[in-house]
């Protein structure tokens, strides 16, 4: 089991709260009551995140702010009605407040910067050979950085030959390639 930290957000109502956080895709894993009529506390998940909601008194501090990272933060701003802005770090975010006044920041990553990149293969310039092998690989290498493999399948071209770790060379076909390397001079020798 991986270690990992969850925090705990103090909720009136658990029931409520759980509705509530469907909204945002979570669905209820459990929940715990000492007895009936005592507190409940609840696990909600979506992926590989989860929050607490308890309704113990104590158990956490009003007005709690927990950062989500989710892959799409437009969908989820869609469905609670929220605007989404660019930040000066890169990702796309939203702030909103649940029924019980714990803060929300939920973002996502921006898409790599990949202007001019994609067009056969060639990042759009319509050069060929070697050039447009070196654009091939600098929109890689900028869609590698971003970590989006989306991205990667947009801008890799299946005429272009590729090296596996195992060092056998292939035509790349999109969607069959997670993480291609792009075959450059000299790497023969540097085995």
């Amino acid at each position: 089991m991986d270690e990992e930290a969850i925090p705990i957000l103090h909720v009136k109502d658990a029931e409520r709260a759980v509705a509530w956080y469907t909204r945002l895709g979570f669905v209820k894993e459990w929940e715990h009551r000492f007895e009936p009529g005592i507190p409940a506390f609840v696990c909600v998940a979506s992926g590989r995140a989860r929050l607490f909601l308890s309704e113990h008194s104590g158990d956490a501090r009003p007005d709690t702010r927990v950062y989500l990272r989710v892959p799409n933060v437009d969908v989820i701003a869609a469905e609670l009605n929220a605007d989404v802005e660019n930040t000066p770090w890169n990702t796309r975010e939203f702030e909103v407040r649940d029924p019980d006044g714990n803060r929300l920041r939920v973002g996502s990553p921006s898409s790599p910067n990949v202007a001019g990149c994609g067009a056969g293969g060639t990042g759009g310039t319509g050069v060929a050979g070697a050039e447009a092998l070196r654009d091939a690989e600098r929109c890689l290498q900028r869609a590698q950085l971003a970590s989006d493999v989306a991205a990667l399948d947009r801008l890799i071209d299946d005429r272009l030959v590729f090296t596996g770790p195992d060092g056998r060379q292939a035509l790349h076909q999109a969607g069959r390639s997670a993480r291609p390397r792009i075959r450059r001079a000299g790497d023969d020798a540097r085995r």
